[in-house]
């Protein structure tokens, strides 16, 4: 996956990454769907393993906003993993919201529960890479992780530039690592209107919340990544099954509306608009 997604890079302009990006979650969604009559799956699960982040990017929420210092309970991490592999889910598993998670000491421990119950998972950690060293990388790629996406903001590259720690790499690391730099003429997302950009992502349908199903560290599942401050909720993992609460009468109305084109809710509005 890493290996293709640097192609993309290559080949792939960025003014048509976005619509290539929909297209993509747009293909993922009928595909996992086509032949399911009642209940809907998810292709991409992202955990809130931790919650904090330590670059206060322009392009980020974080530049104006706190989620604060918190951390998954155990508890609340196992019970996730054990309804996944009750699922047998084989879709991307991934620890990012708005976090560092290279800043969370257990995260070789997490992904390698991760990798034992979710073996055919594909495990992707993002990360802004000012953590990240030759010993991590190996240390997480024997924990089961299958990619490591540096992103990272082209003002802060003075501080966290990893272009020499990249290019040092063994073969077999180097190919685990896709290193994306963001800048202010590329198209980004205001996400949900919480940041100004000068080139805005404007979409006519949404189809990242019909695969992406969004978990903070307390169990509760967000409608949406782009939903910083957590708006809209739709139930918590300790108290309902995941698979029932993605398949919601609510939630699957919000999503299929997202998918035609019908944005009520206004941070959906601010997002695409």
């Amino acid at each position: 996956m890493i290996g293709n997604m640097r192609v993309f890079d290559k080949l792939i302009p960025n003014s048509l990454m976005s619509t290539l990006k929909e297209s993509y979650h747009k293909l993922e969604y009928h595909k996992n769907n086509m032949f399911r009559k009642e209940t809907e799956i998810f292709s991409q699960v992202e955990v809130e393993t931790n919650s904090l982040c330590n670059r206060t990017c322009k392009i980020c929420p974080n530049n104006e906003y706190t989620r604060g210092n918190h951390y998954m309970d155990l508890s609340t991490y196992q019970n996730l993993l054990d309804q996944l592999s009750d699922m047998d889910f084989s879709g991307r598993f991934v620890p990012v919201a708005y976090n560092e998670p290279l800043l969370d000491n257990r995260l070789e421990d997490l992904m390698s529960a991760a990798r034992e119950q979710l073996p055919k998972a594909t495990i992707l950690i993002y990360t802004n890479g000012s953590k990240l060293t030759e010993n991590r990388i190996e240390s997480l790629s024997k924990a089961g992780v299958n990619g490591l996406i540096v992103s990272q903001y082209e003002d802060n590259l003075e501080k966290d530039d990893i272009s020499d720690l990249l290019k040092s790499l063994p073969k077999e690391l180097k190919k685990l690592v896709r290193h994306r730099i963001l800048k202010d003429e590329h198209l980004l997302s205001t996400r949900a209107g919480l940041i100004e950009v000068s080139n805005k992502i404007i979409k006519s349908s949404c189809y990242q919340a019909s695969n992406n199903i969004i978990i903070d560290y307390k169990g509760n599942i967000i409608l949406c990544c782009h939903d910083y401050f957590k708006t809209k909720q739709f139930g918590n993992i300790h108290e309902k099954p995941v698979l029932d609460i993605w398949n919601d009468a609510e939630f699957k109305e919000l999503r299929s509306q997202l998918r035609k084109g019908i944005f009520n809710l206004d941070m959906c509005k601010n997002c695409v608009e």
